[in-house]
């Protein structure tokens, strides 16, 4: 028994230890997600802006910054508790809780990215209401907001053909794909469309169908397939997203053309 007591007090001093180097090694993240929401409560959306990592800062402007926040009711934010918190290398994510004034809570979650300078946060994640089927960084939008990604993205890239010109593509896809392509490589991806005499814009007309339900895959990824009902010629989409900064954005896209009969 002596001899078990003591195996047992080992096995809660390592634990004890690993728990306090993980608190440790976290400890600057949570100062930043820390000044991060005091400037935030006190309306200082700048010097909440300063504590993104330069990949979400270049993505989102202090406005959305300031709209997301909102939406997150920092205004009345009494104090964060802090609670999950884990790291690999130079990435991390810690959870808590913002306890609002009124006595409401709000809870969320920051992946965070070590920069030359220190703790940055990279993505803002507010826990959905209700019930979920899966965790809240797996969570599947609704099929509005994805008709509206959708959409938005099916606008930005018809637009690039019609421009004969993936620029504006570019600037609407995620910061992560951005960093591994360019627009002149996009170009020669797309550049097939920019013959066709049909302005593929009309596709707005139009509600997308999909072919089978929105998914997301045990990297975050969310795989949207369908295509809209146009006549004679249907457009098939792929269209891949990725959480970045506080939206889902675009990390791959596919699109044909498919004779199917008919006529408008």
């Amino acid at each position: 028994m002596k001899k078990f007591l003591k195996v047992l007090g080992i096995i809660v001093v390592v634990i004890g230890l690993i728990i306090a180097a993980v608190f440790y090694f976290t400890a600057g993240m949570v100062e930043v997600g820390d000044e991060f929401f005091e400037a935030a409560s006190k309306g200082d959306s700048q010097r909440a802006y300063e504590q993104l990592a330069q990949e979400f800062a270049s993505d989102i402007t202090p406005e959305e910054l300031q709209a997301f926040l909102d939406n997150m009711q920092v205004a009345d934010l009494e104090s964060v508790d802090w609670g999950e918190r884990s790291f690999s290398g130079s990435q991390g994510e810690i959870a808590g809780m913002l306890k609002l004034k009124g006595g409401g809570s709000v809870p969320f979650s920051m992946d965070m990215l070590k920069e030359d300078d220190g703790w940055k946060v990279y993505t803002i994640r507010k826990t959905p209401s209700g019930i979920q089927s899966t965790p809240a960084s797996r969570e599947i939008p609704a099929e509005a907001e994805i008709i509206r990604l959708v959409n938005e993205t099916t606008a930005a890239f018809t637009q690039s053909v019609y421009e004969k010109s993936m620029a504006k593509f570019y600037d609407h896809i995620s910061v992560l794909w951005q960093n591994q392509t360019t627009v002149e490589e996009l170009d020669g991806i797309f550049g097939g469309l920019y013959p066709i005499e049909d302005d593929m814009r009309v596709l707005l007309n139009y509600s997308p169908v999909f072919t089978s339900p929105p998914s997301i895959n045990a990297n975050g990824v969310l795989l949207v397939e369908g295509h809209y009902p146009t006549k004679p010629t249907q457009v098939n989409f792929t269209q891949k997203y990725i959480f970045e900064g506080v939206g889902w954005k675009v990390v791959g896209y596919s699109s044909n053309l498919v004779e199917v009969g008919g006529g408008e």
